[in-house]
């Protein structure tokens, strides 16, 4: 920043001081608070590059959590961890519970449960399939009045769902 400031006490144009750094600010940047300071609306130039790079990023975060689900979805779960991992880090708050909807599954299959359960306190806006993932998970453990309470919490029915919670009420019912 100081021998860019410096350039311009020069005499450099600020873009012709951002040029000399091409691995940090590409050709378009450059070119576009050119066109800012050509058109005496550097200002707007500054804030529609702002604009764009928020825009790139939230595109990233969105491929890399379609990596995860992928990656999930084929068995390679270090990969799928991995991605989702970095997205839930630069995510933006309305994509965090997705993020960590796709951390906790990958966790899970990976029989890290307590990292598991760690994602899944991430989600902010908890439903009916975060409540039978931590179910599992609980199951899994043998937790089963945890598991049961987690599957109490799901508001639709389903044959699959009648049966986890006859289970882990069985299982409760064996351990006394």
């Amino acid at each position: 920043i100081a021998v860019i400031y410096a350039g311009i006490q020069g005499g450099k144009t600020f873009s012709d001081c951002l040029a000399g750094y091409p691995k940090i600010f590409s050709p378009l940047f450059v070119a576009m608070v050119q066109a800012g300071e050509e058109s005496g609306n550097l200002k707007e130039a500054l804030i529609r590059i702002s604009d764009y790079q928020k825009k790139q990023e939230e595109l990233y975060v969105k491929i890399r959590l379609a990596l995860a689900y992928l990656y999930r979805q084929v068995g390679l779960l270090g990969q799928a961890r991995e991605q989702a991992q970095w997205a839930l880090r630069h995510v933006s708050l309305k994509d965090r519970d997705l993020a960590a909807r796709e951390l906790a599954w990958a966790n899970y299959k990976m029989f890290l449960y307590e990292d598991a359960l760690d994602a899944l306190d991430f989600i902010r806006e908890t439903g009916d399939s975060d409540w039978a993932l931590r179910g599992r998970i609980h199951a899994a453990r043998g937790q089963w009045s945890l598991a049961h309470r987690a599957f109490g919490r799901i508001e639709i029915s389903s044959p699959q769902l009648d049966f986890w919670k006859g289970w882990s009420l069985w299982q409760m019912g064996q351990r006394r």
